[in-house]
């Protein structure tokens, strides 16, 4: 661990998982482990009797395709503005949720 590192304690689905973190970059940590948090409450709620493999990949799968989709949002808005860079864009800040991550999250 050099320097401008430390070790920082996060609490996932009740478990406390320790991480080397660049010091500047600790307030992004929190706000993805909170990101990450939030979904697995999500899917804890509606599943509440699935156990914690079953939750984690169930929010691993949902959280990698919202940002599969977000990057071809993303890939999509910059082809657009290379062929016409007078046209503005707008991105949505809501989150991407498909049909498939909807019923995993509300059966």
């Amino acid at each position: 661990m050099n320097h401008r590192e430390r070790k920082v304690v996060f609490n996932v689905l009740g478990r406390d998982i320790a991480l080397r973190v660049q010091h500047d970059h600790e307030p992004v940590m929190h706000e993805i482990i909170g990101i990450v948090n939030e979904r697995l409450a999500t899917i804890r709620e509606n599943l509440p009797t699935e156990t914690d493999l079953t939750t984690m990949t169930l929010a691993c799968i949902a959280l990698a395709e919202e940002l599969h989709y977000t990057k071809e949002q993303l890939a999509s808005a910059q082809t657009k503005m290379v062929s016409d860079p007078a046209t503005p864009t707008t991105a949505s800040s809501k989150p991407v949720m498909t049909r498939r991550t909807k019923r995993r999250t509300q059966e």
